[in-house]
């Protein structure tokens, strides 16, 4: 039986397998495809690994014979199951769709020694040097790094087609027993010397030797890529060729043998005639895909019926973007969009039981809605703090992590994350007087397949939780206080009440929070605070800074040992008219008292770092983070002309 890019089932080598075609209609954007078949990938693979197995399993330490990362269709963790019948094997996916598609063809199989993980790999997913074997065939497709978020997940390696090797590499180390081999396939630049992971596979895995071989001769990058994009992406051709001279196509074999041997293998597989040809189709199957989409980067409709799109844009009263725009940061899609109930940010992906307009025909936002993912706001604030988080977490090891406020959980799964792969240890306590936004935070974090036992919850506001930890010091913290200002006559939902001058909430928490910070713990802050114009010497001089400094917020006396920094998710604006647009026109004579006292309203950013043997405060002024969106105010000639903080804010207010 021919086995293609377009074959649904096959056997191989006795077992039988399904797994989806190029042009399914799960090979799309999203992490549900599956890899296709390719003869010179996934049985060749097999023919070349398979007669070294019976050795490394009798010979090797591990309690893990077979660990298998990335397994998708379930096909090694099948093979070995079946020639293997013995073994202990552990198949891990962060694809919900694989796992499922993997034990259904173990089932189909009768094989019943697989233990299926759903979840991304990294440190904790099995005990340090327990695998005999570990298995893994990361993405390589090559693209422009403008174009990664038109890349379904399955091909997504980065631009060069090296970063999830070097990753999954990393953690194998930490995984591999003594006399244990790591077996690949692996598509990789390089140059007339070698593939390029000849350089880094030894600095990864200390006291290693490799072997491989060339499952086709190698050819030239040019030759490839001007095949692969014959129309298009012409400067990433010649950049990538330029550094580049070859590309090879290969299977290897990493042994933790001290000898540190580099070996190239000569084949004698029978590849049934498969030749370059039909790698430049199997990564058109992936190029077509993103070659179309990066023609129209408005290309991903919202999904919503044309009356929920008027009502949508008539409760905003603004004409809101007929589709959602796909942003990159941190080389991972952006996506996500005040109408839906779903984000995709940093790799993770966000389910929200709300959006911007859930109760909202009138204005009306009741007490338990939750805060939802913000375009403009999320990024520049996780951008800004995740550094300084993660340094935290490193000098305060197994110390805890406060989330004042979890909402939907966006900060707290992106931490969770970020400590997962890193292999801390750090606690997280979920912090939110509305269960609900607890309740979503737990699914999304089980959604992400993140380390559950980091987690623990508080039902109630901040200070309650912080009196069970009056003995103990915490890592850090991050918080989104509530920080609309809003006149006495007005009331507003819980989750966006900041009080007068919508600062009430954020004081409150650094009051509370600052106290028991340890050394080299950081407390990060979103807020809107009211500002000055070229005060204290800085052009914008936000109003809670100058609380801090002045000793509002923790006594002067105390204040030696903290560092404060600060910057903004984008430029301030005029107070006056934020406050005259938020509120309808109805509350001028309030936004007239606040502009007349701070003349500008700033998206502050706050970084708190605890230095004990600092002797006087640091105050430090950082460059804007990232903003990928763009999105900042939507205002333009005294008017809401556009989807940004006005109108978030606005959305808040109910109409009279």
């Amino acid at each position: 039986m021919d086995i293609n890019i377009s074959t649904k089932q096959a056997v191989i080598d006795g077992v039988k397998i399904k797994t989806d075609p190029a042009g399914s209609k799960h090979v799309k954007l999203g992490n549900e495809a599956l890899m296709y078949f390719m003869y010179e990938e996934q049985p060749i693979l097999w023919q070349y690994v398979k007669p070294k197995l019976d050795r490394v399993l009798n010979e090797s330490a591990g309690e893990i014979d077979f660990l298998d990362v990335g397994t998708g269709s379930g096909i090694f963790s099948l093979l070995i199951a079946k020639h293997f019948p013995k073994t202990k094997i552990t198949a891990i996916d962060l694809n919900p769709r694989a796992i499922k598609t993997a034990k259904d063809n173990a089932l189909n199989n009768d094989l019943n020694n697989i233990e299926f993980k759903l979840e991304t790999y990294q440190r904790d997913s099995v005990p340090k040097e327990s695998a005999k074997v570990i298995g893994i065939y990361p993405p390589y497709h090559l693209y422009p790094r403008d174009s990664e978020q038109s890349i379904p997940f399955h091909a997504r390696g980065g631009s060069l087609g090296q970063r999830e090797f070097i990753y999954q590499l990393t953690i194998a180390d930490y995984h591999l027993a003594e006399n244990g081999i790591i077996f690949f396939n692996m598509f990789c630049l390089g140059d007339k010397d070698g593939p390029n992971y000849l350089k880094y596979v030894p600095e990864i895995i200390a006291d290693s030797s490799i072997e491989w071989t060339n499952i086709l001769p190698r050819i030239k990058t040019i030759d490839f890529l001007n095949q692969l994009y014959p129309n298009c992406y012409r400067n990433f051709i010649s950049k990538t060729a330029g550094r580049y001279a070859y590309l090879y196509f290969t299977d290897g074999i990493i042994r933790r043998d001290g000898k540190g041997e580099k070996k190239e293998i000569k084949h004698n597989l029978d590849l049934k005639g498969r030749n370059w040809h039909d790698r430049v189709l199997a990564h058109k199957a992936v190029a077509d895909h993103d070659i179309k989409l990066e023609g129209n980067k408005m290309s991903q409709l919202v999904k919503l019926s044309k009356k929920e799109k008027d009502s949508f844009d008539r409760i905003a009263e603004v004409k809101l973007p007929d589709k959602i725009q796909q942003f990159t940061y941190n080389n991972k899609p952006l996506l996500g969009d005040v109408r839906q109930k779903w984000v995709d940010i940093d790799g993770i992906h966000i389910e929200m039981p709300d959006n911007y307009f859930t109760f909202n025909p009138d204005g009306t936002r009741p007490n338990d809605i939750l805060f939802v993912y913000t375009p403009g706001e999320h990024v520049p604030d996780w951008d800004y703090s995740r550094q300084a988080l993660m340094n935290a977490a490193k000098a305060n090891p197994g110390k805890i992590f406060i989330d004042g406020g979890c909402g939907t959980g966006v900060k707290a799964t992106l931490m969770g994350k970020y400590l997962d792969n890193l292999g801390l240890d750090n606690p997280i306590l979920l912090v939110d007087p509305n269960q609900r936004a607890i309740n979503a935070t737990l699914a999304n974090i089980k959604r992400n397949g993140n380390k559950k036992e980091r987690y623990q919850t508080h039902h109630g506001f901040l200070r309650s939780a912080l009196h069970l930890y009056q003995d103990q010091e915490i890592a850090g913290a991050y918080i989104n206080p509530p920080y609309q200002a809003r006149p006495d006559s007005v009331e507003i939902a819980l989750h966006c009440d900041g009080g007068h001058d919508g600062l009430k909430v954020t004081r409150e928490l650094l009051v509370d929070l600052m106290p028991y910070l340890a050394n080299n713990g950081v407390i990060a802050v979103h807020t809107k605070s009211p500002a000055y114009n070229n005060k204290s010497g800085f052009e914008t001089y936000p109003l809670i800074i100058e609380d801090i400094m002045k000793g509002k917020i923790i006594p002067k006396d105390k204040l030696g040992e903290y560092e404060i920094r600060f910057s903004r998710a984008c430029p301030p604006m005029n107070m006056y008219d934020f406050y005259r647009i938020v509120y309808r026109e109805q509350e001028n004579d309030f936004a007239k008292q606040l502009a007349a006292k701070y003349p500008l309203i700033d998206m502050t950013l706050i970084l708190i770092t605890r230095k004990k043997n600092q002797k006087k405060v640091k105050l430090i002024e950082d460059n804007m983070p990232e903003n990928p969106e763009k999105v900042e105010w939507g205002y333009k000639d005294g008017k809401m002309v556009d989807q940004g903080h006005i109108l978030w804010h606005r959305l808040f207010v109910p109409k009279r």
